[in-house]
């Protein structure tokens, strides 16, 4: 018996190229100037390895999985903004 495995996105792909566009505004966002993009170019295999282990964290469909829909939908205004700060804070981290 044969099995159906996923098709793989790379970064050619319309998701891909997203994701990559995602990081360019990152990278732009930076700022660095010369040495510091030397730098960030000579350390690439951290670099690597920091980007896979943010991708692997970020794409796994039960990262937010304790966090319930009804918490969510009974929030306030001000609780909504707390949390979506308190998530932005945590991207910027990684």
């Amino acid at each position: 018996m044969m099995t159906m495995q996923a098709a793989l996105i790379t970064s050619r792909d319309p998701k891909g190229l997203q994701f990559v566009s995602i990081v360019e505004a990152a990278y732009n966002k930076a700022k660095l100037d010369g040495t510091a993009a030397q730098l960030l170019n000579e350390r690439g295999d951290e670099l690597k390895a920091g980007v896979l282990e943010l991708i692997a964290k970020l794409s796994a469909t039960d990262h937010f999985a304790d966090v319930s829909k009804e918490a969510y939908r009974s929030a306030s205004p001000s609780e909504i903004t707390e949390t979506a700060k308190r998530l932005a804070k945590e991207l910027r981290k990684n």
